[in-house]
């Protein structure tokens, strides 16, 4: 089985990864995967602070969320 690897990790170090994963609960790995949302969510939110320093926290948050959201979801919801 292919499986991907980092340039930066040995295969010994990914078959660690890999089988401390697979002893996770569902719910351990549920946790981890919003966690994972969650910090992907802050670090797009930074960058978008960073490239429009001048906008408003609301401003910020809805060009994010038109990022992140579905264009007829976007639209229903910030009605023009």
């Amino acid at each position: 089985m292919d499986y991907f690897l980092s340039k930066d990790t040995s295969i010994d170090s990914a078959k660690v990864q890999f089988n401390t994963l697979k002893k996770l609960s569902r719910s351990q790995k549920l946790v981890m995967t919003f966690e994972l949302c969650e910090n992907l969510r802050e670090i797009k939110f930074a960058a978008l602070r960073d490239q429009h320093p001048s906008f408003s926290k609301e401003l910020l948050v809805k060009y994010f969320l038109k990022i992140i959201l579905k264009k007829s979801i976007f639209e229903n919801v910030f009605k023009k």
